[in-house]
């Protein structure tokens, strides 16, 4: 089972982001301080002993194995005029002391490997009688000509005691810094962060009843400009499908109360009294026509619906277009002679489509066409290709459309005036299944009306 962790809110987790790099940088600043302030003891202590060792090594040369042990004690007494807190010892190479110029024991120095030079590598700290001496062994010729061995050291008891009191002053220091750093940061993000609680407070008063209030992205970083346009964006779609929606459901009312309304009272004048076989007959092919226009309306919101939520997949194959207008056209020809219309076709393109669904937009517009065509008119349809995309164009002479109702054509069961208003068999929701079909195959379509003249292009991409 998985646990729900507890949410961490994004001043907390940008404070514990900055927090926890400033103390990353600050223990490496101060292991690096440290270091440096260690190292440049170790080699300043390197070359005072080289020195000490040089100088010894220079006094030892000068003697000659004729001089008497006093005179040795004497000139090495002389080696480190100038040097405090040095220590040196001289011993032979069975680890007898021959000098040394402070009472100190310095033969734990002997335990290491006998160098040439003083190396920083090689120094080593030793605890001699309360006192902390680094140093290292080295060899050297005594003035009999014997090999013999060397201590230098230095007493590092100052270095300790100003190390330890430098260490609590750079540790006291980079922590102090860290906490005044950490407050900055807080009260910076604190600060930051504002815009986002003014623009929380300004979405949680928007609500399906405030769908038209929107974000002022002047009022916000230009940082959060885009994310200010994204949400009024999507709030202005949210709000649109509200519309939509209550309009929709207002429509569908509307739509099937008058079939129903119908039918009713039809049933009920026929059953007031008796009537005639004749009759009740004309009264049930009234009511089947009412029956089919309602189960129309009924299947073509149905696909509208599938359609809107991705259920409906093209079937898509290489069809001849010009091919299904004329099927279309052939189909519509008994309408167009009623209303005393001519149709004509132009041009031949192959695309793939589907065939069926091709054939209910051609039927929808053509249809629509015929509608509210003049009488005595002519009603064209032109296919034609170019190398971006496929457009059928459908147009026709009759009442204008204003322009502020051409935007809304393909909305579902929009009414514009009563001189375009739905007749016959029209359930108010053709165009609305063109544009679903051209949405379907990724194409558009479009309408324009002037002077009476008035089309719709279905553009499909090639």
């Amino acid at each position: 089972m998985f646990t729900r962790h507890p949410q961490i809110s994004l001043k907390t987790r940008t404070l514990y982001l900055v927090g926890g790099t400033l103390l990353a940088c600050f223990l490496l600043l101060g292991v690096m301080i440290d270091s440096q302030v260690k190292g440049h003891f170790l080699h300043q202590d390197e070359d005072e002993l080289n020195v000490v060792a040089d100088s010894v090594k220079g006094m030892l040369s000068s003697l000659s194995k004729s001089q008497d042990r006093h005179q040795i004690d004497t000139a090495l007494s002389q080696a480190v005029v100038g040097h405090h807190g040095i220590f040196y010892a001289l011993y032979n190479s069975d680890n007898q002391l021959i000098y040394s110029n402070k009472e100190s024991d310095l033969s734990h120095f002997l335990l290491l490997d006998a160098k040439e030079r003083v190396k920083a590598s090689a120094l080593v700290v030793v605890e001699v009688q309360e006192q902390h001496l680094r140093g290292a062994l080295l060899g050297v010729t005594l003035p009999d000509g014997r090999s013999g061995k060397l201590v230098v050291a230095n007493d590092i008891d100052f270095h300790l005691a100003f190390l330890s009191e430098f260490h609590r002053t750079l540790w006291s220091t980079l922590f102090l810094v860290w906490l005044l750093t950490i407050l900055a940061a807080w009260l910076a993000i604190r600060f930051g962060l504002r815009p986002l609680q003014r623009l929380s407070k300004e979405i949680s008063g928007i609500t399906t009843e405030r769908l038209d209030l929107r974000l002022k992205p002047e009022l916000a970083p230009i940082e959060l400009s885009e994310l200010i346009a994204a949400f009024n964006h999507m709030i202005g779609e949210v709000e649109l499908g509200f519309k939509r929606l209550s309009h929709f459901s207002a429509d569908i009312a509307h739509e099937l109360r008058t079939p129903l309304t119908a039918l009713a009272m039809q049933n009920e004048v026929l059953l007031s009294q008796s009537r005639s076989t004749e009759e009740y007959q004309e009264l049930i092919y009234s009511n089947l026509e009412e029956l089919e226009r309602l189960t129309v309306m009924v299947n073509d919101m149905l696909w509208l619906a599938k359609s809107d939520n991705g259920l409906i997949a093209p079937k898509k194959q290489k069809i001849a277009l010009d091919k299904e207008a004329d099927k279309v056209i052939d189909y519509l020809s008994v309408l167009a002679d009623e209303k005393n219309v001519s149709i004509v076709r132009d041009g031949s393109v192959e695309i793939d489509a589907d065939s069926g669904m091709m054939q209910r937009a051609l039927s929808n517009l053509i249809g629509n066409a015929v509608r509210h065509a003049e009488p005595g008119s002519e009603i064209t349809v032109g296919i034609a290709q170019t190398p971006e995309a496929t457009y059928v164009k459908v147009n026709n002479l009759g009442t204008p459309i204003p322009e502020q109702h051409v935007n809304h054509l393909f909305d579902r069961f929009y009414k514009v005036e009563a001189a375009r208003q739905r007749e016959g068999s029209s359930t108010g929701l053709g165009l609305a299944i063109v544009k679903s079909i051209a949405d379907i195959h990724g194409g558009k379509v479009s309408a324009k009306s002037r002077n009476g003249n008035t089309s719709f292009t279905l553009t499909l991409p090639k």
